[in-house]
């Protein structure tokens, strides 16, 4: 398990790399392993902010200039589990009619049934090519009190769209590090779209006094990521094939944790304080 076609950032365990039928970047619900696939073209999209020049973006997603890859393409798909004791309750104070955001927000981390994680992003770094990302955005939903999902990820020059599905409630994202000047209200069954400045790690809040609505906003250099849902399913196509190495602390975290399947290329809020209280005293170099 030494060398592979897919290179992990941070992973404790991998599952297999098949390649990818369709040749595309966009995460997309599990399906049975693709066989195969000739040499695609990724369709580059158009992916400028505003206020952020088109030569910026460019410059920190292709500095070397090159040409989108159109080799062939392989698939990484997987499940994420942990095993372990239970996420413990975080004390939360929920207004009326907001039943959803007890069911997302009241555990530490998100597990879901047969010990499946939530909100881990899973990366895939260190092939050879330029990966253009294929959608201008990434759209998440506020229902209840609560975002659809705790961890979002997100190529540098897409924005994040926020839709209210709401009937009565008003929300006022706020995403925490971006330096936004300007805040829109998501009226009900509104919705509003968000700009990353630049990449790096944000928090999404709301200001209508909703302290326990957060998510963790990764603003990434390439599109070759997912975030796993309930189901602990990631999917991660149009991966530029080449022999890469895998991260080294696969084995070894094996055999100093319980958990059996794991990529992320940060933490679940919370995830690495409970899982660091569980591994020997020996092993926390890691």
């Amino acid at each position: 398990m030494g060398r592979s076609k897919c290179a992990l950032l941070l992973v404790l365990a991998l599952t297999g790399c098949p390649s990818d039928p369709a040749g595309g970047p966009d995460r997309a619900p599990s399906g049975d392993p693709a066989t195969a696939s000739p040499p695609t073209s990724a369709t580059p999209v158009s992916t400028a902010q505003a206020g952020i020049p088109r030569e910026v973006i460019d410059s920190t997603l292709n500095p070397n200039e090159q040409p989108p890859y159109s080799g062939p393409t392989g698939t990484l798909r997987g499940v994420v589990r942990v095993k372990g004791d239970p996420p413990p309750k975080q004390p939360i104070s929920l207004p009326r009619g907001c039943g959803a955001a007890a069911a997302t927000y009241d555990k530490l981390f998100r597990v879901g049934q047969d010990d499946t994680l939530a909100d881990v992003l899973v990366a895939v770094v260190g092939y050879r090519g330029y990966v253009p990302p294929t959608q201008p955005f990434y759209a998440i939903d506020i229902k209840e009190c609560a975002y659809s999902q705790r961890t979002v990820g997100l190529t540098f020059g897409q924005y994040l769209k926020i839709n209210n599905r709401d009937d009565r409630r008003s929300y006022l994202p706020s995403l925490l590090g971006a330096g936004l000047p300007a805040k829109l209200v998501a009226v009900p069954r509104g919705s509003v779209n968000m700009y990353a400045p630049k990449p790096g790690r944000m928090l999404l809040t709301d200001g209508m006094g909703n302290s326990h609505m957060t998510a963790n906003v990764f603003v990434l250099k390439y599109p070759t990521f997912d975030v796993t849902g309930l189901d602990g399913r990631y999917e991660i196509r149009g991966i530029p094939t080449g022999e890469e190495l895998l991260h080294r602390s696969i084995e070894h975290l094996r055999h100093t944790t319980t958990v059996t399947t794991f990529a992320t290329l940060s933490p679940i809020p919370g995830f690495v304080e409970w899982l660091g209280a569980r591994v020997p005293d020996d092993d926390q170099g890691l």
